[in-house]
């Protein structure tokens, strides 16, 4: 059992500053000349213009969508072209990434976090007639404002994307119907009609020849955002789909994937305590069903969502999800371990609509059912998901969980999948790559030595941009060494097996009783701070074991120590802000020596669905700042230099004199300038987890803060007040060669703190 004489101090948001926002860094200095943009674009610009003249009519709309390549280094939103968009005619229709090869010595930037050669940069996904065509012709052969030229430097290419840009890679030649997902771009309400009806058209003439029906065709729009559609296409009709221009992409739609892997004996389950309590904590679990045995009758409550029979493999799978939520492993050697959460389990599957569209009624009735969900009741596992690694655009699938999420402030537990020792199908599998969840893959452990070790079978990331570590965090999923044991749907044993599918709903268990225990109560994205910043590093690939392994249980994850003391910021941030979150230690504070300050920033956004490559509608620009006397000075063409308001007092005064400038902050921890790129790679700029730590000598330390600004794109490129992304972040300061009392000092200096503690009491259980 964790100290629970030292916990994670709450209600540091008292302390919690509203600071100026920095200015920019001002126009980009151009990497080429107008001349030669020109000289390069001016003939691409005439390629689209004859592509465009003669594609047939019925491959297109009367807008056709074109694709402009930015270079590189035109990264950050501030670099968008809106001007010549705007002056164009051209309307933005989605964005993506493309491969950018970089050949100069010059443009190699090795602290990019990337190949020195290739780096991902911005594609924009425009509509375009034959007259914005011919104004974007005389946009580039004469720019009349300083605006215009350099978005006109920026663009690389322009082109018309083709047949094979609209088919993922993985969608293989098949002599068969096929089910397949489409996604149209972010067309306007008249332009999506049209499309939806020209793909419809295609598919219902082809029926007779497939042998479906009309039932198989599934339409998705949401409001100011993306339309799917679900159908089953014979290989004539998925040929002609690839012509249509206005379509973003199809690919395949698998079925479900549930498996539930026999790895060790079945033995006899533990007996049941002469006394059960109802749960304190709940968790919902949407799955194949379950078989409400003695064991899991006073913790479960079952809904069936589909009108489908059950089958015993679903069963089985599903029966075993929540065995691993209220009891996690069960040791066969030992007792039966005490329940920690209760299920409300909801059958999903098989889906009523039809087998090879099963995974669009899944989503619907989660669409339905999540948001209906009582209150206490906020965290949502999912051990299943279509059959194969993500791809280059989110499914709906990942795209509905995170708006679930944001809308409905609910965090789901996802399951990276069991494919990662299988080549070519390593990478983790929707809807794992969401960014406002937690994904969970597995660990073993070494059974002769005891230590943990990423499963084989556990996928491995990298996530998506918006939340490109993943998995999150790992848990115990067995292997045919130590299996995994979970009850069996009749009651009376229990049998071994594996999975990511168990990792995932102890960790929801876990986040549950976070979520229903804490005196006083934690946000979602508190718990979801708390359990990434609580995980155990762990030597190894970040892409196989994330941030770590989860904590055993919520007394584990809220527990400090006398020299080692974390507290927790939690609420709203709005975008185009700034604010001071302090690391809180005494006025007095001495170190004896190294210190490490470590913080974990988590926050929950709206997405775009049509800027895959830019995921995520807000982001974090974060910088860790030591000593709040220090600050940085600096002039133009003369090298910066950080200097102490106390200590050079006299100095600073004749600088100021001579022209130079103090920085509006005290000074970062590294003040060293870096690319976008770089922001992205190492710091995680537009992801939604910031995890970080450094080390300093006592000496160089006076009210460290970390200053955060959230960044808006897109939609939330404003500073309306109304727009918020909730949030959650840990900060610690470990000093373990402190004299003393550490996280008692702190709490005698920040008296407003309060210790994190669990709810113990019986009338505090939750009886639904």
């Amino acid at each position: 059992m964790a100290d629970q004489r030292y916990t994670v101090l709450g209600q540091a948001g008292v302390y919690q500053q509203s600071i100026p926002r920095a200015a920019g860094g001002g126009p980009r200095e151009p990497f080429r000349t107008l001349a030669e943009a020109q000289a390069s674009l001016l003939p691409q610009v005439a390629r689209v213009a004859q592509a465009v003249e003669s594609m047939p009519a019925n491959q297109r709309l009367d807008e056709v969508l074109i694709e402009v390549q930015l270079d590189t280094r035109y990264l950050a939103k501030s670099y968008h072209p809106k001007a010549l968009l705007n002056e164009s005619g051209l309307h933005l229709r989605g964005s993506g990434t493309w491969p950018q090869t970089i050949r100069s010595a010059a443009e190699k930037t090795d602290e990019q976090g990337t190949d020195p050669t290739t780096v991902e940069s911005r594609s924009l996904y425009v509509s375009a007639t034959q007259v914005s065509i011919t104004k974007l012709t005389q946009i580039i052969t004469e720019p009349r404002t300083e605006s215009l030229e350099s978005d006109v430097i920026g663009i690389q290419r322009i082109r018309v994307p083709g047949p094979s840009d609209r088919m993922v890679s993985h969608l293989e030649p098949s002599p068969q119907p096929r089910a397949v997902e489409i996604v149209l771009y972010a067309w306007d309400p008249k332009h999506r009609i049209e499309a939806v009806q020209r793909i419809k058209d295609l598919i219902l003439k082809s029926m007779p020849v497939a042998g479906s029906s009309a039932t198989e065709i599934i339409e998705k729009n949401y409001t100011n955002g993306p339309t799917f559609i679900a159908a089953v296409v014979t290989p004539a009709v998925l040929q002609a789909l690839a012509e249509f221009n206005f379509l973003r992409l199809a690919r395949p739609l698998p079925r479900v994937a549930l498996t539930r892997t026999a790895t060790g004996m079945t033995v006899q389950a533990p007996p049941m305590p002469a006394k059960t309590l109802p749960p304190a904590a709940w968790v919902a679990i949407f799955d194949g069903g379950v078989e409400i045995n003695p064991h899991l009758k006073p913790y479960v409550q079952a809904f069936d969502e589909t009108t489908r029979p059950a089958i015993p493999d679903l069963i089985n799978h599903g029966t075993g999800v929540v065995s691993a939520a209220i009891y996690g492993h069960i040791p066969p050697e030992g007792g039966l371990p005490p329940a920690v959460c209760g299920a409300l389990s909801y059958r999903v599957l098989p889906d009523p609509r039809h087998s090879d569209l099963e995974l669009y009624g899944v989503i619907d009735t989660l669409e339905r059912i999540v948001p209906r969900l009582p209150a206490h009741v906020k965290v949502v596992n999912l051990s299943f998901g279509p059959d194969g690694p993500i791809d280059r655009v989110p499914t709906r699938f990942t795209y509905a969980i995170d708006r679930l999420s944001y809308e409905n402030d609910k965090i789901f537990v996802t399951a990276v999948g069991n494919d990662g020792h299988k080549p070519g199908r390593e990478r983790i599998q929707s809807p794992a790559d969401s960014v406002n969840n937690i994904a969970v893959g597995a660990h073993t452990w070494d059974p002769t030595t005891g230590e943990k070790i990423p499963a084989p079978y556990s996928c491995s990331g990298p996530g998506r941009t918006g939340c490109a570590r993943k998995p999150d965090i790992i848990a115990f999923g067995g292997s045919s060494g130590v299996p995994f044991y979970v009850l069996d749907p009749r009651g009376g044993t229990m049998s071994g097996t594996d999975g990511t599918s168990y990792a995932a709903p102890t960790v929801a268990a876990v986040c549950a009783n976070l979520l229903a225990r804490v005196e006083g109560g934690v946000t979602t994205q508190a718990s979801r701070a708390l359990l990434i910043h609580s995980a155990q590093q762990l030597t190894g690939d970040a892409s196989r074991i994330g941030w770590g392994t989860c904590a055993a249980s919520a007394e584990h994850v809220l527990t400090c120590t006398p020299t080692r003391v974390s507290v927790l910021y939690e609420g709203m941030l709005s975008p185009q802000n700034s604010w001071k979150l302090p690391f809180l230690v005494p006025p007095d504070f001495d170190g004896g020596g190294n210190v490490t300050f470590s913080w974990t920033i988590v926050y929950c956004p709206d997405v775009d669905h049509a800027s895959a490559g830019e995921y995520t509608l807000a982001g974090i620009l974060l910088q860790m700042r030591p000593h709040a006397r220090r600050y940085r000075f600096s002039k133009k063409n003369e090298k910066p230099i950080v200097l102490d308001l106390d200590e050079d007092k006299g100095r600073i005064e004749g600088l100021i004199v001579s022209g130079w400038e103090q920085g509006l902050h005290p000074a970062s921890a590294t003040n060293k300038a870096k690319t976008e790129l770089a922001l992205r790679a190492t710091e995680a700029k537009w992801d939604t987890v910031v995890r970080d730590k450094i080390g300093k000598q006592a000496g160089g330390i006076k009210d460290p803060m970390l200053t955060i600004s959230i960044l808006g794109r897109g939609d939330w490129d404003t500073k309306d007040p109304n727009l918020q992304a909730r949030f959650g972040a840990v900060l610690t300061v470990d000093a373990p060669k402190y004299k003393g009392d550490l996280y008692a000092k702190t709490m005698q200096a920040w008296n407003r703190l309060r210790p994190l503690t669990l709810r113990q009491d019986l009338d505090q259980r939750i009886r639904l």
